[in-house]
């Protein structure tokens, strides 16, 4: 996701003191920089795929158990959105907002914004770029989650 995003390299904080150096050289030659824990993950994504579906299935179970308001919500929290900015998107309050993403913490099993936007990103599942008005939400209606 980060990739996707723009991201020139992905270092992990446990060892990126060591790595930066030919990190930020690669970035500013224009290539991607990956420490061993990121490129790991990619060589097994590709090169041993089975082990990877595993995973991109049970995060999508994780997250079939949440409700349409908190797949949006975690939408956000996995994009970097702040709760002040989530509640003014959705219209709703900020004690709202972070009832939610107690809610989403207790349904993945987590227990910060890092692990759940890794459920997110495991489950290789896309947003709806529209979130839905909190008037839609009283009838039920409401984006969610797709598969790519």
């Amino acid at each position: 996701m980060l990739l996707h995003h723009g991201a020139r390299g992905i270092l992990l904080h446990g060892n990126s003191v060591r790595h930066l150096p030919w990190a930020v050289r690669a970035a500013a030659a224009g290539t991607v920089a990956l420490g061993p824990v990121a490129a790991q993950f990619l060589v097994d994504q590709y090169v041993r795929p089975g082990r990877t579906a595993d995973a991109v299935a049970a995060a999508r179970g994780l997250l079939e158990k949440l409700s349409s308001r908190e797949r949006e919500i975690v939408h956000l929290l996995a994009d970097g959105v702040s709760n002040p900015d989530m509640a003014e998107t959705l219209g709703i309050s900020t004690h709202t907002v972070k009832d939610h993403i107690r809610g989403v913490y207790t349904k993945l099993g987590v227990d910060n914004r890092v692990q759940a936007s890794r459920v997110v990103w495991q489950a290789h599942v896309h947003a709806q770029p529209q979130p839905t008005s909190p008037q839609a939400h009283g009838s039920g209606a409401c984006g969610g989650l797709r598969a790519p």
